[in-house]
């Protein structure tokens, strides 16, 4: 399992980074962990996540991030994983309108992870195989005002514990 030590060789900024990756670092181990060589990292923030497949086995991760500040942050962590790990690391700077996931069975034991289930409308199903795809929606008034209380709510964290972004 890897710590919160391993990742200081990244440039992580301070009120995000490492306040995401303190408090997000022991969920991860519990819910992240696969065996899989290559991830698909849709939201990489600065590379903390791609950092923490890598130290757990991953060979290749491909990350997305459509904030510049973290993209920015991003391409020079990866470059320290590439050098310290041997690892590949695909950068791409870009907003992802729809994902469309369908592997062919390589979905066996896939991860996937997002933050707002409650916001997710089904949309359609599919009539092909398997019969149950489901096809959902993320309504965009929820999610923009959960996206704004959860802003808030880190940031009145960042005042009233200011060591804690650190």
């Amino acid at each position: 399992m890897c710590t919160i030590e391993d990742y200081k060789i990244l440039n992580l900024s301070k009120d995000f980074g490492w306040y995401k990756l303190s408090t997000e670092l022991k969920e991860w181990h519990s819910v992240y962990l696969t065996d899989k060589e290559t991830i698909l990292d849709i939201g990489a923030g600065e590379g903390e996540t791609a950092l923490f497949y890598v130290l757990h086995g991953a060979k290749k991760v491909i990350c997305i991030e459509g904030d510049k500040k973290n993209y920015a942050r991003l391409v020079k962590n990866a470059k320290i994983i590439e050098k310290k790990y041997n690892a590949q690391i695909i950068t791409i700077n870009a907003m992802l309108g729809n994902i469309k996931i369908d592997i062919e069975g390589g979905e066996e034991g896939m991860i996937l992870e997002q933050h707002f289930a409650g916001y997710w409308e089904e949309v359609a199903h599919s009539k092909g195989i398997p019969p149950a795809t489901k096809i959902y929606r993320l309504t965009k008034a929820k999610y923009r005002n959960k996206i704004l209380r959860s802003k808030e709510q880190f940031f009145l964290n960042l005042l009233s514990n200011p060591g804690k972004g650190k």
